[in-house]
């Protein structure tokens, strides 16, 4: 696009035999890149300049020919790009063709439109120059696939050139020959083939609404045209305007936004889920998701490369940006909308366990204060309480409660601090009717967890660091400088912090291997009068637990009904069991509605503590943060600076119990979903439409018999390595982890993967 955009410029020139044309396209392009480089520079602090800048300018450049004014060539790129930065739905997803909006924009105050004057020229009088426009169009649209959107284009734009003809008496015999030379002119492909789909603004993803679009614009282009006749508006240029409409109708009309999760994924049950808000968790209320920083471009090099932008990379990056090194944030999605923005934001020194908070103690109550003071130090405001860590029974068995008061008793030892509720002191500190409680006073804390991983990463950016969004990690190559790629662009490194909610299994199975995945369930409650419940955060001592706290008024989060994904899917919906568990808990008098749900994904490891530090099968170059068991609120930010002290060589006195090569054996799990097969299985009685995962040569295989005939394909996700299953209700391939889902032909059905499954590389028996 690029190069033709820049040979049109040239031959154009050559057409009238005046190169000043081409010098004052030059310049304009010049200063298009300039200003969009600068700005971008003074909003994100990263100097960054993508081909789509290229090629807006050199568009600009072209609409601007033949004979621009020097005022227009420094005015009019400054307005394509304040268009490009200031109007839009995230970045990419700018609601104006900038070329097209600067134009307008100064048709207004003078007419200067016979624009696109060097393209304009029809058969005849300059056939090289029209042939060019017309093999550039064809190529353009077979590489960027978009011939659809031309074709509506075409379509309506002459068929309402007809009837408005027709309705202006032309006569009937006339028509072909307008239609013929309104087609086959330099103007008219231009605009289709460059204009109308590059860069493409709006912000529709199927393939229906692309054509919607075609058709609008080809509409407004012959209303305005004829508006334009009939009342002597001659600077409104109809092409121009025509885009521009199209742009902002499609644009509001297919707003961004998440998919409505409409059935439980994950459970057996195919019932809907009850979900009044839009956003995708609590979190998103106040903070939307927005992408802030650009998308990683080119080849580039930092002291350090982190994977992930959830707490732990978001920390690690601040606490290296604070010591004044070279850092970088590579994150497939947005800052903050991975695990992070699904989960429960409390700091709590509750881990997994009674063994895991015991060891952990220590590192919890740095890990904690160490929170605050960052808090107070940098004037984050993330709502951040002091609230009492509390736990409570319902349970009123002899042996429920002697194993209560043992776990209590434990604690007590560690912390002098606990302190046990009889029956009426919890069910007074609780606000409703429970048997018995141990609290610890002013010892956890709720925050809201997007503004302060947003405001975090902004002080990192004022500290020098860099984040890239929108850019998932294709390959990484080890060696003595670590390179991780991209679809476009690169950062070699000394080091890398791997900060993923799950580090990949394809780059590192050592560390996937030995983790375990799950799912928590949540639900966002708002009581209709007065909420029985008191402020904090609170859990019981079910398996699986419960656990809720306070987020507004008269609203909490709970959470709960956890399940390891490679156990027997639960039976029942998660979220319908958490609403009758919170019923049974606050009495029926205490009326209650749902306003949102969602899921978070859990990772695990053998004794329920994280995995911090290096691995000896991948070096001392590369860091591994993950394993939090859903403690990576608290847990998440304390690895973060251990991970820096780690990189600058210091010594942390809590990084051996969160070292990467501690014994870690699971046990042996009887509850697995998945069947171990041999090699010569058979499949003769796997039913139509019925799929399965299966373990066959040592490989994790999802099989399915479709259409008679038995297909498989890899049961890991291609988006982070989780095990997929199969969803007898839908008929898909889900993934626990992440929510991806694929068509029983392992083509992608939804993200975030970015690909279908792998075909397996297996041998299966032929059937009788």
């Amino acid at each position: 696009m690029v190069a033709y955009l820049g040979f049109l410029l040239l031959f154009s020139s050559l057409y009238f035999k005046d190169i000043k044309m081409f010098g004052s396209g030059l310049l304009i392009a010049v200063f298009y890149s300039a200003y969009d480089l600068i700005w971008t520079y003074w909003r994100d602090r990263v100097w960054y300049l993508p081909v789509s800048s290229w090629v807006s300018a050199l568009v600009l450049s072209v609409a601007a020919l033949p004979n621009p004014s020097l005022i227009l060539i420094i005015v009019l790129p400054f307005l394509a790009v304040a268009t490009k930065q200031l109007l839009h739905f995230g970045k990419n997803r700018h609601v104006f063709n900038p070329a097209a909006s600067a134009l307008a924009i100064v048709a207004i105050f003078t007419p200067i439109v016979s624009w696109w004057g060097v393209a304009a020229a029809s058969l005849g009088s300059s056939a090289w120059l029209l042939i060019f426009i017309i093999t550039a169009a064809i190529i353009i649209l077979w590489r960027q696939s978009r011939w659809h959107i031309t074709g509506a284009f075409f379509l309506s734009y002459l068929l309402c050139f007809s009837i408005l003809s027709l309705s202006a008496d032309v006569e009937a015999s006339q028509l072909p020959r307008l239609i013929f030379s309104s087609t086959f002119n330099g103007v008219i492909i231009f605009f289709s083939t460059v204009m109308l789909i590059e860069p493409l603004t709006s912000t529709f993803v199927t393939k229906r609404q692309e054509i919607f679009y075609g058709v609008l614009v080809g509409v407004a282009a012959v209303v305005i045209t004829y508006l334009a006749r009939k009342f002597n508006l001659y600077s409104l240029d109809p092409l121009v305007f025509g885009l521009l409409i199209g742009n902002l109708v499609i644009s509001l009309w297919f707003l961004p936004g998440k998919e409505k999760q409409k059935k439980c994924v994950n459970c057996s049950c195919s019932k809907e889920v009850t979900k009044i808000s839009d956003e995708p968790s609590y979190w998103y209320r106040d903070v939307p998701t927005t992408v802030r920083f650009p998308t990683l471009k080119g080849d580039n090099n930092f002291d350090v490369a982190i994977i992930g932008g959830g707490m732990a990379g978001v920390s690690a990056v601040y606490f290296l940006s604070k010591a004044g090194v070279k850092v970088a944030v590579v994150e497939a999605g947005t800052i903050g909308s991975g695990d992070s923005g699904y989960s429960t934001a409390c700091a709590t020194r509750f881990l997994e366990n009674i063994d895991a908070t015991l060891k952990a103690w220590e590192a919890s109550d740095a890990a904690i204060s160490l929170f605050k003071k960052t808090i107070a130090e940098e004037k984050i405001n993330c709502d951040w309480q002091g609230i009492d860590a509390f736990c409570f029974t319902k349970q009123t068995d002899k042996k429920s409660l002697a194993d209560f008061s043992k776990t209590f008793n434990r604690l007590k030892e560690k912390d002098f601090r606990f302190e046990m509720l009889d029956k009426d002191e919890a069910s007074r500190a609780l606000g409703v009717g429970i048997s018995q409680a141990y609290r610890r006073q002013n010892s956890d804390g709720i925050f809201h967890i997007r503004k302060f991983l947003l405001a975090l990463a902004e002080k990192a950016v004022k500290n020098g660091a860099v984040f890239f969004e929108n850019s998932e990690v294709i390959d990484i190559v080890q060696g003595e400088k670590i390179i991780i790629k991209t679809k476009e662009g690169s950062i070699a490194a000394s080091q890398l912090i791997v900060a993923s909610g799950l580090p990949s299994a394809k780059f590192f199975p050592a560390v996937a291997n030995i983790i375990r995945s799950s799912i928590s369930y949540i639900i966002d409650i708002k009581f209709s009068g007065q909420p029985p419940l008191r402020n904090g955060f609170f859990c019981d001592d079910l398996d699986p637990y419960h656990y809720f706290r306070s987020v507004g008024e008269n609203e909490f989060l709970l959470g709960g009904e956890d399940w390891f994904v490679d156990e027997p899917k639960p039976k029942g919906n998660p979220h319908e069991k958490l609403e009758t568990w919170l019923k049974d808990l606050a009495g029926e008098k205490n009326q209650f509605k749902i306003i949102n749900s969602w899921q978070g994904s859990i990772f695990s490891t053998a004794d329920t503590l994280p995995l911090v530090g290096p691995h000896s099968v991948y070096g001392n170059n590369v860091i591994f943060l993950t394993g939090w068991v859903g403690n990576g609120t608290a847990q998440g930010f304390f690895g973060g600076s251990i991970a820096a002290d780690l990189v600058m060589n210091k010594t942390n006195p809590f990084q051996n119990i969160f070292a990467c090569d501690r014994d870690l054996v699971w046990p042996k799990n009887n509850k697995t979903s998945i069947l171990n097969m041999k090699k010569d299985k058979k499949f003769a009685n796997l039913q139509e439409d019925k799929g399965e995962v299966v373990e066959l040569d040592g490989k994790k295989v999802a099989v399915v018999k479709i259409d008679g005939k038995v297909q498989t394909f890899s049961a890991v996700c291609p988006h982070l390595g989780c095990t997929i299953g199969w969803n007898d209700d839908a008929r898909t391939w889900d993934c626990p982890c992440h929510g991806s889902r694929f068509n029983k032909d392992g083509s992608l059905l939804h993200g975030p993967a970015k690909r279908g499954l792998d075909p397996a590389e297996v041998e299966l028996a032929d059937e009788d």
